[in-house]
């Protein structure tokens, strides 16, 4: 049995922001890896407005190239209908018997009383919280459910931002791992 992270998104793009809670998870709570897992169909977004799945994939593999410890795992590709995260942990404890430590910012976190089945969520993972600028560090939780709070800096970006800003000329390059923004150039996303 191993100490497993996921850091489920849609990763549209995957940004610096993302490899640092992965990293700092990795090294203080320990874990053995992180799994970064993709989104095909997240339920709280418009499919149209979404960069394709295997665009996203591919952001995700050159962000994660030559960083040991970070995975992607393309366990979510044939899922059919919505991605859950409920769905996911079921699954990916049906597969191994690891402990599982569920990684998201504290924007996340105030949300997660909308997804479906939360208490489902806290029954199969511990939470690892990581702080977001104007969201609170903490939350009440069911009984017995496990959260980690991170104390740390705060990467204030999101991919959303990331895109609007991108599609209005800017340059994003410091906020993107380097193999990514290349990407995101030759593949003219965002609108670039």
């Amino acid at each position: 049995m191993g100490r497993v992270g996921i850091l489920g998104g849609t990763f549209d793009p995957p940004h610096i922001a993302h490899l640092v809670m992965a990293r700092e998870a990795v090294e203080k709570i320990p874990l053995e890896r992180i799994l970064f897992m993709p989104a095909p169909n997240p339920p709280h977004k418009i499919p149209e407005e979404l960069t394709p799945y295997s665009l996203r994939l591919k952001m995700v593999e050159l962000a994660l190239s030559g960083d040991a410890g970070l995975e992607l795992s393309r366990m979510e590709e044939f899922r059919n209908g919505p991605s859950y995260t409920v769905d996911l942990l079921k699954h990916y404890h049906q597969l191994h018997d690891d402990d599982v430590f569920f990684i998201i910012g504290a924007d996340t976190l105030s949300d997660l009383p909308n997804w479906k089945d939360p208490g489902g969520i806290l029954e199969l993972t511990t939470l690892v919280v990581f702080p977001r600028t104007g969201y609170p560090s903490i939350l009440p939780v069911a009984g017995g459910a496990s959260v980690v709070l991170f104390e740390g800096p705060v990467i204030d970006i999101s991919s959303t931002e990331i895109r609007e800003k991108m599609a209005a000329g800017e340059r994003m390059k410091r906020f993107l791992p380097e193999p990514v923004y290349e990407f995101i150039l030759d593949n003219s996303l965002y609108k670039c």
